[in-house]
């Protein structure tokens, strides 16, 4: 069951204590949910008082927040897709574009290629994980920077060699048992697929969620350095 936007969620006073202490000095967030809960937009006009930008607010709670509504990773260990939007105030300006580049590029290791399509600068890195894109589009005195990973690549060049290999060494495993009567090598063939499955899935899992760890530092990135501009 997915999680609620994060504008129509109840935060619990745990995740207030939380979400205030990411976006200023643990000294300066203050005990003011009650039982009930908040929501973000009363979250933000507390931080408000105190002279924090609802944008950190909202990036702070989207940190604190992230690991229950991240994507499921299911039977294959990752998301076939994440996508993540961050909105923060402010305009990017032109001249500072090469170094929203060169953070992208720094935190997700590649170069990749960048372009600017209808007043929207885009970002696209690819690999044998698949590709990632980092969009930044300003309007109106705000701007979305978005994140989208398509794990698709990772899942194909992972599982099915893998999977043929362990397959196949478990047919042949299983057919020489069986002429020699072995129960035992019956089973531990039987096992060889399972266990093989097991591996590579946990494998991905840790290669998926690296990437998507960059992914999102390089979206919360760009927020932060066009807030702050």
């Amino acid at each position: 069951m997915s999680s609620p936007p994060l504008d129509e969620r109840r935060f619990t006073e745990e995740e207030v204590r939380e979400i205030l202490a990411r976006a200023v000095e643990p000294s300066t967030h203050r005990d003011s949910a009650d039982s009930a809960g908040v929501s973000l937009a009363e979250l933000q006009s507390i931080a408000g008082e105190v002279g924090i930008a609802p944008g950190r607010v909202e990036m702070a709670a989207r940190a604190v927040v992230g690991a229950a509504d991240s994507p499921a990773y299911g039977l294959l260990g990752m998301p076939r897709r994440m996508h993540l939007e961050r909105r923060v105030s402010g305009d990017l300006d032109p001249a500072e574009v090469p170094e929203v580049l060169a953070t992208i590029r720094r935190i997700m290791g590649k170069h990749g290629s960048a372009q600017e399509v209808l007043g929207t600068l885009e970002w696209r890195g690819t690999g044998d994980a698949g590709s990632r894109l980092v969009t930044v589009s300003s309007r109106d005195g705000s701007t979305t920077i978005g994140g989208v990973a398509d794990f698709k690549p990772l899942a194909v060049a992972a599982y099915l060699p893998a999977g043929m290999i362990s397959l196949l060494t478990a047919i042949i495993g299983f057919a020489a048992a069986t002429q020699e009567g072995s129960m035992l090598g019956m089973g531990l063939s039987l096992a060889v697929v399972p266990v093989a499955y097991a591996g590579i899935r946990a494998v991905v899992k840790r290669v998926a969620a690296a990437h998507a760890e960059k992914l999102e530092s390089a979206v919360d990135a760009v927020a932060r350095a066009i807030e702050k501009a």
